[in-house]
């Protein structure tokens, strides 16, 4: 008897043990930083590093729920503005997330949608603020300035935006822009157009041909 009592408390322990184990791995403790895209690329999750998310639920919506995540388990969980009562839930499988629930989203995504993790060594295109002409691509460098001497002029403006979540758009006769908005004035000089500024809040924004970026 007490050899049969003694088996069914080591059978207890190890089912526990078995429990124990089997919920810690399917707790995730961290997830890869970056962005995060639909199959139709229509809608994208950014992660940040400092635990912060950015949410674009279509490409068509203005506005981007932004603020903090927390991990439960195996569900990453986004608290927009940082409140804990507004959130929207995802699965976490692998380098996927599979949307689960979240008043704000669940208007444009469908439960169980994939948003799937893009490497941004290995991207078919780029999230940096971009600008083409015909078959030229300029990249924002971050610089600014407050006024430009007379040599630079309007050379143009910018006549269509893409979306940041979509491959750039090149080959046309006109500016074409990532960010910023129809209208928005270029300047440049008239021989030499490796380097660009765009007119925005009262400053010039400093933009360089792709080949001349150091």
């Amino acid at each position: 008897m007490k050899r049969v009592f003694g088996f069914s408390i080591g059978l207890v322990l190890l089912t526990l043990l078995v429990l124990a184990l089997y919920g810690c791995s399917n707790s995730v403790q961290e997830i890869k930083s970056g962005i995060y895209v639909v199959k139709d690329e229509l809608a994208s999750l950014s992660i940040g590093e400092d635990r912060t998310f950015r949410l674009n639920r279509n490409a068509a919506t203005d506005y981007d729920p932004t603020g903090n995540y927390i991990l439960d388990g195996d569900k990453l969980v986004l608290q927009v503005n940082g409140d804990e009562k507004e959130t929207i839930e995802f699965k976490i499988s692998g380098d996927m997330l599979i949307f689960q629930s979240g008043e704000l989203a669940e208007s444009l995504i469908k439960k169980g949608t994939e948003f799937i993790y893009e490497d941004e060594k290995e991207r078919r295109w780029d999230y940096r603020p971009m600008i083409s002409l015909g078959e030229s691509l300029y990249f924002d460098t971050g610089k600014m300035k407050e006024q430009l001497s007379e040599e630079w002029m309007e050379i143009g403006t910018i006549e269509e935006v893409c979306s940041s979540t979509e491959p750039m758009k090149m080959g046309a006769d006109y500016f074409i822009a990532n960010d910023f908005s129809d209208g928005t004035k270029i300047y440049g000089k008239d021989q030499d157009l490796n380097i660009i500024y765009v007119a925005y809040d009262d400053k010039f924004i400093e933009y360089v041909l792709q080949d001349n970026q150091n």
